[in-house]
């Protein structure tokens, strides 16, 4: 028998649903969604940072980023600049006394050890910055195979004497370009810096290195000088919080493929001795999509969990939102957009630790405007030891011209072992325009969504529901159900939803125990015009099992529109039009039916209710006045 299972449950003790076909009204509650929302891709973007060395050890492939781009890095000189030995290698032994206090603007990784050297071990190879128009240099490239957005990095120990006519006082620039096109880039100094500036002509060193690496046409778009920052006075051993300068665009999220640092001394210095600087994590702004299975599968960036760049072109279902992280939950429900599988069927477990499953399917839905065929992989944990092994997945295709459809896995004759002690095991599904295999389990693609679901395992019980029906009256609905062949049956617990998904108990019953039995239950507390029921049936060895859900449904409307809402879905703002001139209560409850806001209103009039401190879902909006009463379902983006 098949078992209907929605992705977010309420209780961490709800593991399994009773034996029947998947619901109906399951695809018909998220179609509700659907038509409130359309496609909906969230671009919210976040900070994420990376070490240089990261970045040049993992040359010549280079490194992807959680949206899937790739980015690589390489050391370059101009004149006769030459690199330290130490140059390219990990701080915290930049030069200086550097304790991770950094500039409030920089919002990267401030681990002192994370910070890159950039330095020589000869001053006199890149010395002269001011006689000779600072052509000599050493520095990075840093480029991207994708327009990335907000690319900023801190530089520190900007130090040295500047004392005429010698000196090995040090100094630091950047530029970058998206494609051919120049991006300025502005420079924050440190507080009391001990930092000056000046503005050489842009040297033929420059340009060649520009020309050399990316192309001619960027190098005559660099504008006729640039601004160096050239330490004044800094000392031998300075405190680095105060000889600090913080690169970012100075169009904020400015995109950039190519961006390069240089780094030289302004002076020739009384003596060959090394001189060192250190460059911060890069900061990148991306948006990307993680999962929420627990982290042993790979969840967490940390862990090399999946993830993909939320483009607005490609998911699972129609909602595709960004994330931080991965977010690892025990029922892997705290995605809210997790909206291609409507419903799970359940494992029918027989209580062994090894059986054999003839024949399990997984259908999800998606949303492809990429013009691209797109590529999926689904893994089960059959074994249940807490990974995805590529033996637990399969795979799927879709053609560039089908926008939107479902692909439906089946896994045949499976060994399903550890059954007897655990009451769900997991499914992850990805997919990406890009190639993925069935070992891609984490890691990040450039398109594309992830999403992680729960697979209940039931057990069957010693009884059979023979009925279960329910009728609504006003605020008050009542519940029947009769049943046969009850063996040490203790307890059913009723829930209740609001929207088919998520089910908050409301009440219980004891059970008798034995034979054949009639039960009812009166629900006194109904807010909802559509309200769903299912039975938690528990024996008294803890194994439960739920019943099919049913819709009841109460006349929560009568004559005229009390009010009308906009915008729906919901952002910051809701606007409530009052029409009635009586007295108004406005409750707002959220799916599990808890009272989150009320108002009351005198006349007729505009209530304003601030949504930023509410999470995203599904929200019911009740105005109640003279014995008039109406509700209407919102979402909250």
């Amino acid at each position: 028998m098949k078992v209907c299972f929605l992705k977010k449950m309420a209780e961490a003790t709800a593991y399994a649903f009773a034996k029947q076909k998947p619901f109906a009204f399951a695809a018909k509650t998220l179609s509700i969604i659907v038509m409130l929302t359309g496609f909906h891709f969230s671009h919210a973007q976040t900070n994420y940072s990376f070490p240089i060395t990261d970045i040049l050890n993992s040359m010549p492939n280079g490194m992807r980023l959680p949206n899937g781009t790739i980015v690589k890095a390489e050391k370059v000189i101009t004149g006769t600049g030459r690199h330290g030995t130490s140059s390219g290698t990990p701080g915290p032994d930049i030069g200086g006394t550097f304790t991770g206090v950094t500039l409030p603007a920089y919002v990267g990784d401030k681990t002192p050890a994370k910070f890159t050297v950039i330095g020589t071990d000869n001053t006199s190879t890149i010395a002269g910055g001011r006689l000779n128009n600072c052509q000599n240099s050493v520095g990075y490239r840093i480029y991207f195979d994708r327009a990335t957005l907000k690319i900023s990095f801190l530089i520190v120990d900007i130090d040295g004497n500047n004392t005429l006519p010698n000196g090995n006082s040090e100094w630091v620039t950047a530029f970058a370009f998206n494609g051919d096109t120049y991006v300025p880039y502005k420079q924050t100094l440190s507080t009391g810096t001990n930092l000056g500036n000046s503005n050489p002509t842009v040297s033929t060193p420059w340009k060649t290195t520009v020309t050399n690496t990316v192309d001619a046409t960027a190098a005559a778009n660099l504008p006729a000088t640039l601004t160096v920052r050239i330490s004044l006075n800094g000392g031998a051993s300075p405190d680095d919080v105060t000889n600090q300068v913080l690169f970012d665009p100075q169009v904020d999220g400015a995109a950039v493929t190519n961006f390069f640092l240089l780094w030289g001394l302004w002076q020739t210095p009384a003596a060959v001795n090394s001189q060192t600087s250190g460059l911060s994590p890069i900061v990148v702004r991306v948006s990307p999509d993680f999962g929420d299975l627990p982290n042993s599968y790979k969840t967490l960036l940390a862990s090399g969990g999946p993830s993909h760049g939320v483009v607005g072109t490609l998911a699972l279902g129609s909602l595709n939102e960004t994330k931080g992280d991965g977010q690892p939950s025990a029922l892997a429900n705290l995605d809210l957009d997790d909206d291609g599988v409507t419903a799970i069927n359940s494992i029918q477990g027989d209580g062994s630790n090894s059986q054999i499953i003839p024949q399990y399917t997984l259908t999800t839905t998606y949303t492809n405007n990429t013009n691209t065929p797109a590529n999926y992989v689904a893994w089960i944990d059959w074994n249940n030891n807490g990974t995805m092994e590529a033996s637990e997945a399969q795979t799927a295709t879709t053609a560039a011209a089908s926008t939107t459809g479902s692909v439906t896995f089946t896994w045949s004759n499976v060994a399903f072992t550890n059954g007897q002690t655990v009451s769900n095991t997991y499914a992850r599904i990805r997919t990406t325009t890009e190639s993925i295999t069935t070992d891609d389990v984490g890691g990040a693609f450039k398109d594309g969504e992830v999403e992680d679901y729960l697979i209940p395992v039931v057990k069957p019980l010693p009884l059979k529901l023979l009925s279960f029906t329910g009728t609504g009256e006003k605020e008050t609905i009542s519940l029947k159900w009769k049943t046969s062949d009850e063996v040490n049956t203790h307890l059913f617990e009723v829930e209740r939803s609001v929207n088919g998904t998520n089910f908050v108990k409301t009440g219980e019953v004891m059970a008798i125990g034995s034979g054949n039995n009639e039960y009812n239950f009166q629900d006194d507390s109904v807010n909802a015009p559509a309200n769903y029921y299912r039975l938690k049936m528990i024996d008294k060895d803890a194994v439960f099992e739920y019943s099919k859900v049913i819709q009841v449904n109460v006349n929560s409307s009568s004559g005229e529109d009390i009010v009308t809402i906009v915008p729906n879905p919901v952002d910051d703002k809701l606007s409530i039009n009052i029409k009635s001139p009586a007295r108004v209560l406005i409750q707002l409850f959220d799916e599990s039916g808890r009272k989150v806001k009320e108002f009351k209103t005198s006349t007729s009039s505009i209530l304003i209710v601030d949504c930023r401190d509410l999470k995203s879902g599904i929200y019911y909006v009740n105005a109640s006045t003279g014995g008039k009463k109406q509700t209407v379902r919102i979402l909250k983006k």
